[in-house]
């Protein structure tokens, strides 16, 4: 594979669908302790398959989404969907995360398994980010993409010249933007790792994961295209404001500020890592799809097995596996879904960490630090 730090080259843009989808990157889980640390930065995040928690094995990868809040906070109850509020600046990919500073400016950190192109981004600055295995996308200040890392398979398809989005989205080999003004989907990258023809229509944000994306429409509905084989394409009817998919579940902001889920680890199912699993790959079931009930919440995330979201009073709580913090040999014992106290604006979900954007501008990060995941730059704000 080759590994560029630039924009990937781009080709003259139309308005039309670009249906490839995307799928959801892979990274190595936890084998250090649970850590936290301070740096900045905001986001959230959605997670892909992955082996033991600890031992090398296969991870959850987790890319950011434009599906997510400002860092002056998320969307208030009974609003519409609005592409500009909810815009990730803190993304996690494989074993490394990004972050916008208050200068507009990008860091990252960790040790990414694709090399550290996926930690080194161009200059200038950027609205909102998104990242996969060893690549990273982000919007810049004028709503243009540019992408770094390990850009061979995201430049199959090029970038198209002059695309300007409003909200972003990561997978595999595969990244999607809803396009300014006109409200289309356009995708680049290797195609068709998503099946089936995406929806068309007007959207306000969109969320790739590991064989499947979700929609948000304009008007507040959720649209679904790819694999359903665990239900995680039907998504529930209703007025949303937000989106954020994982491996094989996905979570959505109502516009009351309530959360609901779907897809694996709902309700009749075991919450311990059972029913369907078919090995770390992302089909275990621990309640992520079982949103706490009676909560409002400003804006959410979903990782690989856990899910969490910023209430109103600015903690955040979280529900899935990882509740537990220990030794990290499996994923329930990473602690990455320990819920924690605020006050924060913006939030990310890995396969086995969990960062947050403090009103601060600090990111606190919790669950596993391997490869430095969890350790943001402590003077980054």
């Amino acid at each position: 594979m080759s590994h560029e730090t630039t924009a990937v080259q781009a080709r003259p843009f139309a308005p039309r669908y670009w249906m490839f989808g995307a799928g959801l990157a892979l990274l190595t889980a936890c084998s250090s302790p649970p850590s936290e640390s301070n740096g900045s930065g905001g986001g959230t995040g959605e997670a892909g398959t992955a082996g033991l928690a600890k031992g090398g094995g296969p991870g959850a990868g987790a890319s950011g989404t434009g599906a997510a809040g400002d860092a002056a906070g998320g969307g208030a109850a009974g609003q519409g969907p609005d592409s500009t509020r909810f815009r990730s600046r803190i993304s996690l990919g494989g074993d490394f995360g990004c972050a916008i500073a208050s200068s507009g400016t990008v860091a990252c950190w960790g040790t990414p398994l694709g090399g550290a192109d996926a930690i080194t981004p161009p200059g200038g600055q950027f609205i909102a980010l998104a990242s996969g295995l060893d690549l990273s996308c982000g919007l810049t200040s004028s709503a243009t993409v540019q992408c770094w890392g390990n850009l061979s398979g995201a430049a199959a398809t090029p970038i198209p010249a002059g695309l300007v989005g409003t909200s972003i989205g990561v997978g595999v080999s595969e990244q999607c933007v809803i396009a300014s003004g006109t409200g289309e989907l356009a995708c680049w990258g290797a195609p068709q790792a998503i099946t089936g023809t995406a929806p068309t229509g007007t959207f306000a944000q969109v969320s790739l994961a590991k064989n499947y994306g979700c929609l948000l429409t304009v008007e507040g509905a959720l649209t679904c295209w790819g694999s359903d084989a665990y239900g995680q394409s039907t998504p529930p009817a209703g007025r949303f404001v937000q989106v954020a998919s994982a491996a094989y579940h996905s979570c959505a902001l109502r516009d009351d500020g309530s959360a609901q889920c779907w897809g694996v680890g709902g309700a009749g199912m075991p919450t311990d890592g059972g029913a369907g699993a078919t090995g770390n790959d992302g089909t275990e079931s621990w309640g992520q799809s079982i949103a706490p009930a009676g909560k409002k919440f400003k804006r959410l995330a979903v990782g690989f097995l856990h899910s969490c979201g910023i209430l109103e009073s600015g903690d955040i709580e979280c529900w899935g596996a990882g509740t537990s913090a220990g030794d990290c040999k499996t994923f329930a014992t990473c602690g990455q879904a320990v819920s924690q106290p605020g006050p924060f604006v913006d939030l990310a979900l890995g396969a086995s960490n969990s960062c947050g954007m403090l009103e601060s501008g600090k990111i606190k990060c919790w669950g596993s630090n391997s490869g430095g995941r969890s350790t943001p730059p402590a003077d980054f704000q």
